[in-house]
């Protein structure tokens, strides 16, 4: 599999000005060293996929060391996991 470029805050330069850049700089220092786990249903496909394989590289660029597991499990865990996000995804929406 081909690996992703390598981001970095910076390259959201010609979209915001220095002062943004700076400020999200200056925000992740309090955590810096602490590490973040994602966990997923995959690599790939999907919203939450799709949004990790980005902000995993983003947050490395500013110091915030990040994981991206995937869970295992059988059809019926896949159900119950999805019947339980479904409430949550449309209350945030409303």
């Amino acid at each position: 599999m081909r690996q992703p470029k390598p981001i970095d805050v910076a390259d959201y330069r010609p979209l915001v000005d220095d002062e943004v850049i700076d400020r999200v700089r200056e925000k992740v220092k309090p955590p810096r060293g602490i590490r973040i786990a994602h966990i997923n249903s995959t690599y790939y496909g999907g919203g939450v996929g799709t949004l990790l394989s980005s902000l995993t590289l983003l947050l490395d660029s500013v110091g915030i060391k990040t994981g991206w597991r995937v869970l295992q499990g059988s059809p019926d865990f896949f159900s119950i996991t999805e019947k339980c996000t479904t409430p949550c995804r449309a209350a945030r929406s409303t």
